[in-house]
């Protein structure tokens, strides 16, 4: 064995611990990546199709120089029928719902105006379930 010999053994041995090395990280790594995926799965809430009530549309009638989008008249239907508890909150519902403080406020000025919620303290409670 000469000195050629040597280091080319060295070379070839350096060169498999690298690929051996690579090779236990990869397996590693997709181990850890499908342990997280075989997780139960999320289940997604089914949203329930809005229908107007007869309710909305007299009381939007009755609030003359108040008008509500769409959106802000789905939010007021749900606020009312008590998705958001007996004491609805307003930054709660903020985060919740696209467009934040500028569709969810004007929907609690015209359910304040329409009676159905009232201040209690700093917050709110709804007058009629």
């Amino acid at each position: 064995m000469t000195l050629g010999d040597v280091e080319q053994w060295r070379h070839w041995g350096f060169l498999g611990l690298a690929v051996i090395t690579d090779i236990v990280g990869l397996v590693a790594l997709l181990a850890f990546n499908s342990a997280l995926t075989i997780g139960e799965p999320v289940k997604r809430q089914s949203q329930k199709q809005y229908q107007p009530s007869s309710t909305a549309v007299e009381i939007k009638q009755a609030c003359d120089g108040v008008t509500l989008s769409s959106i802000q008249t789905q939010l007021a239907e749900r606020i009312r029928a008590g998705e958001f508890g007996q004491h609805p909150v307003l930054r709660k519902i903020n985060r919740e719902i696209r467009g934040g403080n500028a569709v969810v406020k004007p929907v609690f000025e015209f359910l304040l105006r329409t009676g159905e919620l009232k201040r209690e303290g700093q917050g709110f409670v709804l007058t009629k379930i």
